[in-house]
Formats: structure tokens, C-alpha cells, sequence
């Protein structure tokens, strides 16, 4: 039997070794593509999870993860990855760390055409698809970012699960079974996101023909085994949801809010331009007719994933594989952030097999549909490596996401601190004052507008913007050491020390805060109580912005003797 036409059931194995070769050529172009970022820095969040995370320090700091949550997340395996490459690589060079990425996005390019064949049994489908996910920009917001990349360890994961899975259910044998389960439950423990694999799997079961009694087995198996993993996630992180508050203030105004979300998501996957880092989406509280058309379209989307399931079953599976990308992010679950292209990643696997199934319908006309391929995969890899582009570039990045997005915090913020580091004051006051308005209890929009004022000599509406810094969010420790430096600049070294003390009561690796205290006893002449707060600041890794100042206080202690 020809293995490539027959489309009966999930066919035949083993797979040719042309389609080995395929899945290698969509791996390759996937690697290809985000090449130009190796050459980027740490940047957005890296420095959170990644550089300053003290439990990355140790394997044994790692291995605790499955006991404790990471910034309200449970991803404990994938600790241990990042803990693998601190070890190896440190925290200073990025270029291992994009490597890793650029192999994690590779190889799910390469498992979504092995599971687009494995369900549809044709493989110009399947490459079609598996360059579609390689190549669509969207992708660009988690591939090129580290922390981001990193992530993509348990969709990985969660993929070869699904592709073992299908295997399975073909071939039988115990072994492909547990492969398949180990293989799932790995995912889950690096990625909450891999969990929709299990219900993706019922689907395409639910489509294909197959053997019941096999197939409930394994499902079994995996429902066990993702129960599990929600009961230990739930006890780590004391509750279901990332946060205790909706982001849009409620569950009913999430519902209203996501509902035309998942069309600004479904806009970005055939139109994806002006694209951006971080989103600021009007938030509904009620039925509004942007609300109802929303729900009226998603509806309409499960009709036809119902109805189509034996006449077309690749579009009911391309609608359920949209619909389960996006589920982790829908927000029916308190979270803080309600749209992120990055959300976006596991969902391209439907949009990607919708366009390979187009590609079959219109088979008649392969001239055509093969010069409108080319021209879309080019357009698509030229996109791509601009936006690895601009994440090499922070100042333009985040200017770019405020102009597009301009009612997003996040995106203001950013622009606020990577103008201030420009030296351009007017345009960052801008940004600040935005952010600003847009949550006026978060403190971090009040000390870039008091540091920008500070280093334009305005000291004393500095420490006024620093001070209500302190009052809007009492429990952020930087904003303490802000202050703190501002009552230097100002000439009150007594409030400095108080204020300095309070920052390092509040976290003790606030190397500002230890600077200023450094600072201070050395200008009394005190060198002897310096000594700690400049060995704090010099023994950080990644070095703090501190740490030339600190070097140069060791120094001039050093020529005091």
C-alpha cells in the first residue's frame, strides 16, 4: 500500500524515510529563521527567571522547585533545564541559552508535521503545516526571548507525547504506551500548557477511526496522570489561578473581555503585523456588540468543529487544536495578563494544519498554490528575522509596542526604562506618566518619573516622585532604594540611611540599597561597616549596575590604610 495517499484510519507504519527527511528540512528552516538572535542579549524577563534566581545556583535549589512555586508558576522541570545550562553556561553569556531556544521551536516544527501527517496521512499537508509553524512571525514574541524559548521545553515535551501517542494507537505494544504517558507527564512538570495535549488527544480520537479498547487505556492513563499533576500544582501554588484577581476584574467581565481577544488572536494569525511584546485590550464588563459577536463567532466555530467531524475532519481537528492552544490563556482562571502573541504559540499548530488542508483542496492548481506558498513562506521568514531583530534592540522594541499598544501598561513601562537608559528624558516622562495613569498602585511609572527628573537636576520633585513611589506600592523594595539614593543626591544622608535600611529589611539583595549604605559609611570615613554591603554587591552574579561604583569605594578603602 502506497503510504502517502492512503488516507484511511491513521495508516501504516513505519514512516519513509522521504518524510524523515521532511520533518528534518522543516526543522532546518525553523533553525535558520531565528539565527539572527543569537546575537542578542538577556532581555524583558530574563533577568527574573533566569539571571537572578538563586534557585538556579544549584541543582539542589533546582530540584526543590517541585515543592515550591517559581513567581506563581509551577514548572519545576523546567528549573532544572535552566538550572542544567546556569551550571554549564552562567548567566552572563546569552548565546547557549538562544541555541537552546532556537533547537526547542526546531523540533516542534519538526513533531507538528509528524503529527499532521500521523492524523491526516498526507505529506505535502504535513510539510505545508510544519512550515507554517516554522515560519510564522508570531512565533518571534516566545522564540526569541530566552525565558520565553525555554517555556517551549514542555510543549516539546507534550508534542513528542502526542506523536508517541499516535504511534501507539497504530502499532499497539506496552512500551510506546508508558513512553507516551512518561513522556506527558514530563511535559506537564515543565509547562502547564502541555496538559491540552491530553484533551487534543481525545479529539483526534474522537475523528479517526481506531481500536477503543487501546485508545481508553492510554487515555486512562494520561487523565491519571494529568490529575496528579493539577492536585500537586494546586497544593504548590496554594489555589488554581496564577493570581487571586481576574485581570479584567472579574470572571464575567474575562468571559466578555476574551471573547473578542480570540479574534484579535485569529486577526494575528492571518494578518500577523504590528506586532508587539505586551497588549493592552479594552476590557468588557458587559454585553457589548463587539461582545456578542465574539461569542456568536466562537459558537459558530464549535458548530462547525461538530458538524464537519466525518465529512472534514481536518478542519474539526484544526478548530479543536485553535481552540486548546488557547484554552491555558482563555482567563475562566484569575491571571494577570489577558493577551500576549506568546499565548499564541501552541494554537498556530490548527491554524498551520488549516493551511495545509487548504492546500489539499486546492491540489488541482498546484502552480498556483505552490507560487502562493513560496511567496507566503517568504514573507513570513522575512518578518521573522525583523522581529529577532528588534528583540536584539530593547529601546526600539518596547517604543514600538507603547506606539502600537498604547493603553498597555507593560508596554509603557518598558518604553519608560529603556528611553531613561537612552538618556532621553522628555520621551520617557512620557511613557512613565502613562503607565502612570494607566495603575496608579504600581509604584515602578513614579521612579522612572523621579529618576528622569533627578538626572535632568529637578532633585527635589525627584524624591517627591520617589516618595509617592513608596506610598503607592509600600511592599515593592526597589522603590525604597530609589529613594534611598534620591535623599543622597539631595544632600540628607540620614533619611538615606533609614530609607536604605528599610530597602534591605524588605529584600536583602537590594544592591542599590547596599550601595548607598557602602556609600555612606565610606564618605564618613567608616570603611570597617562598608566592607559587607560592598562584598553583597561584588559577589552578585550578573554583575548589578552597582557593581563599577562598588569597586571603586573597595578601592578607595583599600587606600586608606
Amino acid at each position: 500500500m502506497n503510504q502517502e495517499t492512503n488516507t484511511s484510519g491513521l495508516g501504516a507504519w513505519p514512516l519513509s524515510r522521504r518524510l524523515w527527511a521532511a520533518a528534518l528540512v522543516v526543522w532546518l528552516v525553523a533553525a535558520v529563521v531565528y539565527l539572527p538572535k543569537i546575537g542578542n542579549s538577556f532581555a524583558f524577563d530574563d533577568r527574573i527567571f533566569i539571571q537572578t534566581d538563586p534557585h538556579l545556583r544549584s541543582f539542589s535549589g533546582a530540584l526543590a522547585e517541585f515543592g515550591r512555586d517559581q513567581a506563581r508558576l509551577y514548572r519545576p522541570l523546567r528549573s532544572v533545564v535552566l538550572a542544567v545550562f546556569v551550571k554549564l553556561f552562567g548567566v552572563e553569556r546569552s548565546l547557549p541559552y538562544h541555541f537552546a531556544g532556537i533547537f526547542f521551536h526546531a523540533t516542534l516544527a519538526a513533531l507538528v508535521f509528524l503529527i499532521v501527517w500521523l492524523l491526516r496521512r498526507r505529506a505535502t499537508t504535513a510539510l505545508v503545516a510544519g512550515l507554517v509553524f516554522a515560519l510564522h512571525p508570531v512565533h518571534a514574541d516566545r522564540v526569541a526571548n530566552i525565558t520565553g524559548s525555554f517555556d517551549l521545553v514542555g510543549l516539546m515535551l507534550g508534542y513528542g507525547a502526542l506523536a508517541a501517542a499516535l504511534w501507539y494507537d497504530r502499532r499497539g505494544s506496552a512500551g510506546r504506551m508508558w513512553l507516551a504517558a512518561v513522556l506527558f507527564a514530563l511535559a506537564c512538570l515543565a509547562s502547564e500548557e502541555a496538559l491540552m495535549v491530553w484533551p487534543m488527544l481525545a479529539g483526534a480520537f474522537f475523528v479517526i477511526e481506531g481500536e477503543r479498547r487501546r485508545r481508553i487505556g492510554l487515555l486512562a492513563v494520561w487523565a491519571a496522570t494529568g490529575l496528579a499533576y493539577l492536585g500537586t500544582r494546586a497544593l504548590v501554588l496554594g489555589g488554581v489561578g496564577r493570581t487571586v484577581e481576574y485581570a479584567a476584574g472579574g470572571l464575567f467581565a474575562s468571559i466578555c473581555t476574551m471573547a473578542v481577544i480570540f479574534w484579535r488572536y485569529v486577526g494575528l494569525l492571518l494578518w500577523p503585523v504590528g506586532l508587539s511584546p505586551a497588549y493592552g485590550p479594552h476590557i468588557y464588563e458587559g454585553f457589548a456588540w463587539p461582545v456578542i459577536l465574539g461569542l456568536a463567532g466562537i459558537v459558530g466555530l464549535a458548530v462547525l468543529l461538530i458538524a464537519l467531524r466525518r465529512r472534514q475532519p481536518a478542519v474539526t481537528l484544526a478548530i479543536g487544536w485553535l481552540f486548546l492552544g488557547l484554552a491555558p490563556f482563555s482567563n475562566l482562571l484569575p491571571g494577570d495578563t489577558l493577551m500576549a502573541e506568546r499565548y499564541l504559540y501552541a494554537a498556530l499548530g490548527g491554524f498551520a494544519l488549516s493551511v495545509g488542508w487548504l492546500t489539499e483542496r486546492l491540489a488541482r492548481r498546484p502552480k498556483i498554490v505552490a507560487a502562493a506558498l513560496a511567496v507566503l513562506f517568504v514573507v513570513y521568514g522575512a518578518a521573522t528575522v525583523q522581529r529577532d531583530r528588534v528583540w536584539g534592540d530593547p529601546l526600539t522594541l518596547w517604543t514600538q509596542a507603547a506606539q502600537r499598544e498604547s493603553s498597555s501598561f507593560l508596554a509603557n513601562l518598558n518604553a519608560g526604562y529603556h528611553t531613561l537608559r537612552a538618556n532621553h528624558f522628555a520621551e520617557a516622562e512620557q511613557y512613565a506618566l502613562r503607565a502612570h495613569t494607566l495603575r496608579r498602585d504600581r509604584a515602578e511609572p513614579l521612579m522612572q518619573l523621579g529618576e528622569a527628573a533627578m538626572r535632568q537636576d529637578a532633585r527635589s520633585r525627584g524624591v517627591d516622585f520617589l516618595q509617592r513611589a513608596v506610598a503607592a506600592d509600600d511592599t515593592f523594595c526597589p522603590a525604597y532604594s530609589a529613594l534611598a539614593q534620591g535623599y543622597v543626591m539631595v544632600g540628607d544622608f540620614s533619611k538615606a540611611g533609614q530609607t536604605a535600611e528599610q530597602a534591605i529589611a524588605c529584600d536583602a539583595g537590594e544592591t542599590q540599597a547596599h550601595y548607598v549604605l557602602a556609600y555612606l559609611y565610606v564618605v564618613a570615613g567608616q570603611c570597617e561597616p562598608a566592607r559587607p554591603h560592598l562584598e553583597t554587591i561584588l559577589n552578585i552574579l550578573p554583575r548589578p549596575a552597582e557593581y563599577p561604583g562598588a569597586m571603586q569605594l573597595r578601592e578607595r578603602c583599600a587606600g586608606n590604610r
